[in-house]
């Protein structure tokens, strides 16, 4: 009817940079452009697209650097098809191995949800496959100190945290549903004195899949951008070339999230601050910065509220 069709056109609806509505670019994966300071887009990446991209950086495009990591710590640099890694985020988790799992749910050291961990198992048996290894990696392994050593039992780590820590819920779905496999956390402590990882860190992150075109809506296909930010739940990290060039910490959860609503209204600003790192990263003159092809991808409770069914 003409009333339906006008409230979905009113759900189908974002913020540009001035505060006027304009349409999603495509309902499944919004998309809306910013130009005050850069040429710059912005679109919420959906939850299997993140899955798929940290999957192919994983095991194809950085599998030479990874594989090199893996065995210089002795969890062997095969694509060993009975290990899977779990990418624990703030927001949400992706799990993957070298085969076919590729799955995300919205979970992760900030965000509580026991059916969202209920699904990773389900996810996880359904593969068929006796995993003797689950690695838990990404935000998870901020978790540890820079004198534990580069992975401890999740085990060992859920021990050392309160009821309802992300490592104890981990730990307790994980072991019941897979009792023999190795549960470890890999650690993602940054050193005090030179605030840098203490261990190298496995690379996994969707922007080096994202520079090759992959997950990308139409909306955005034939737009190459000179800079990627990939912005999560509780921070943003720039990519140039595929290389991380910044980050910084930003609350996008409690800025962008109202219980289950997202506030539209205040992405536009939340977007400028970020074009502001951006810039300071970058050391751009103004006159130069309106050249500038920026992308920034959001994930995080934001993704999950935008992409959520009506």
């Amino acid at each position: 009817t003409e009333t339906d069709a006008k409230r979905r056109k009113q759900e189908l609806s974002i913020v540009d940079a001035e505060g006027g509505e304009v349409p999603f670019c495509k309902p499944e994966i919004p998309c809306v452009s910013f130009t005050p300071l850069f040429n710059t887009k912005h679109f919420f990446v959906t939850s299997q697209d993140e899955a798929q991209m940290e999957k192919e950086t994983m095991f194809e495009l950085c599998w030479q650097e990874n594989a090199g990591i893996l065995r210089k710590f002795g969890l062997g640099d095969k694509k060993d098809l009975k290990r899977a890694f779990l990418s624990v985020g703030s927001s949400s988790t992706q799990a993957y191995d070298p085969d076919g799992l590729t799955i995300s749910v919205p979970c992760g050291t900030k965000v509580t949800k026991d059916e969202a961990l209920d699904a990773l198992v389900e996810a996880l048996r359904s593969t068929g496959v006796a995993y003797e290894q689950l690695v838990l990696i990404n935000s998870i392994g901020y978790s540890l100190k820079p004198s534990d050593p580069v992975y401890v039992t999740l085990k060992d780590l859920a021990s050392r945290e309160q009821d309802g820590a992300a490592a104890r819920r981990f730990y307790d779905v994980l072991k019941k549903a897979f009792p023999e496999a190795m549960l470890s956390v890999y650690n993602r402590s940054k050193d005090p004195s030179t605030k840098k990882y203490k261990f190298p860190q496995l690379i996994n992150d969707f922007s080096v899949a994202l520079t090759k075109g992959s997950g990308l809506p139409e909306s955005v296909a034939d737009f190459q951008p000179d800079v990627i930010v990939d912005w999560g739940g509780s921070s943003y990290k720039v990519f140039v070339d595929g290389k991380r060039v910044g980050t910084k910490e930003m609350d996008a959860n409690g800025l962008l999230c109202e219980g289950r609503v997202l506030r539209r209204d205040r992405l536009p600003a939340a977007i400028a601050e970020v074009e502001k790192f951006v810039s300071d990263t970058l050391g751009n003159p103004e006159c130069e910065s309106s050249q500038k092809k920026v992308l920034i991808a959001q994930t995080g409770k934001a993704r999950e509220l935008a992409l959520a069914k009506k």
